[in-house]
């Protein structure tokens, strides 16, 4: 009996670091999960910007273009498409 007295101690020592490992995980694993989260919307977000900086890229040429033929540097027949 004396001998489970002393590991008593040792048992509920390993319960409550076992205890407090599990709750590191959950709130690592939380963190993790929102940072997953996060970065899937800066993703979408950035894909995003992209797209809209190619339209304003391809609008930029075409009045480059236009401002070419109105400048009369170019005649307008031989613009390609």
């Amino acid at each position: 009996m004396s001998q489970d007295h002393h590991q008593l101690p040792f048992v509920l020592s390993l319960q409550l670091s076992t205890h407090h490992c599990g709750n590191e995980y959950r709130t690592l694993r939380r963190k993790y999960l929102l940072l997953e989260d996060e970065s899937s919307t800066l993703g979408k977000e950035l894909s995003d910007v992209e797209d809209e900086v190619k339209t304003l890229e391809d609008e930029k040429i075409a009045l480059l273009d236009q401002l070419v033929v109105m400048e009369g540097l170019i005649d307008p027949s031989e613009m390609h498409s």
